[in-house]
């Protein structure tokens, strides 16, 4: 049945399942019935899975990048797809995501034969998760040698090379890692992120403020709270930096509001997707109660600490 409504050109279709192992044996199923070949470009493809960060809320550890570039590229075809077909599950959906507006300003676009802004780019690419290295070899590296620009993005199986003269990208090709040697030339290119959030100067620094009043609130220590701000101003990320996506973007929004109108949503075993909300719901809730209870005390032992010092005449605290 499900099959048979994958083939229907409805403007999107979101398939639910209760797990993950689920929904991933859906969409090879799926895969093998529409004849979808995992070798295609992220602008050939119709089917993809959305999966979760698969950590809970308030952990101090970060995603798998393979996850976090799933779920930018799941929601690039949302809003560029032609009849997209997306397979999640309820924790997946469940995780808010940043505003369309601003995912749209996430991405390029890039064609062999246009004139593009080169430091524009590199800008873009540092500022959205790429780690600048000596010699790209992993998702996420880009180098830079005088007007060659190799990048490996997520969502292609190759690194890629951009051959720039000037402001104008002469030529697209893959190659080989491990060689280093050019291969098979492409017209286009499309430049996801690595990060769910950017790391431009002019954000961080909102950032920046915002923290710091949350750590005032907290009564965290001096030293704690220069930490953190440090870290996240250096632009570097860390272990757990995910979580701090609602102080770059403050109105975070469901995904569902990245769906098209007439949208198809499927439900697959209704009554185990609705237990997978409520599990899903619990566990976030325990989590969250533990983490506040953790802060409180960590809170109330800076401000012991604060206070010793003072009467010892101490000022570090």
């Amino acid at each position: 049945m499900l099959s048979l409504v994958a083939q229907r050109k409805c403007p999107a279709l979101l398939i639910i399942a209760p797990t993950t192992r689920e929904a991933e044996n859906l969409f090879f199923d799926l895969a093998f019935f529409l004849g979808e070949k995992r070798a295609l470009s992220p602008l050939e493809k119709r089917l993809h899975f959305f999966p979760s960060w698969e950590i809970l809320p308030f952990e101090k550890l970060s995603p798998h990048p393979d996850n976090v570039a799933a779920r930018l590229e799941g929601l690039y075809y949302l809003v560029e797809g032609q009849a997209p077909i997306v397979i999640s599950t309820p924790a997946a959906l469940m995780q808010r995501v940043l505003p369309k507006e601003d995912f749209k300003r996430s991405y390029r676009y890039l064609v062999a034969g246009a004139e593009i802004q080169r430091e524009e780019l590199l800008a873009h690419l540092a500022g959205w998760g790429f780690q600048n290295v000596p010699m790209v070899e992993e998702r996420g590296d880009f180098s830079v040698r005088g007007g060659i620009v190799d990048i490996f993005p997520p969502a292609y199986a190759w690194p890629t090379r951009l051959e720039f003269f000037a402001d104008r990208l002469e030529s697209i090709r893959e190659f080989d890692s491990s060689t280093q040697r050019s291969q098979s030339s492409h017209q286009e290119l499309l430049l996801l992120p690595m990060k769910e959030f950017s790391l431009r100067r002019e954000r961080v620094g909102l950032v920046e403020k915002e923290l710091e009043k949350r750590a005032e609130e907290l009564e965290l220590g001096r030293r704690e709270k220069k930490a953190l701000i440090e870290s996240v101003g250096s632009g570097i990320p860390f272990a757990g930096m995910e979580f701090l996506v609602p102080y770059f973007y403050p109105g975070l929004c469901s995904i569902f509001s990245y769906l098209p109108p007439g949208t198809l949503v499927w439900l697959e075993q209704a009554a185990q997707v609705e237990t997978g909300v409520e599990r899903f719901e619990l566990l976030t809730w325990e989590r969250g109660a533990k983490t506040k209870e953790e802060t409180r005390r960590l809170g109330t032992a800076f401000k012991t600490k604060r206070i010793k010092a003072r009467k010892k005449g101490h000022s570090s605290w």
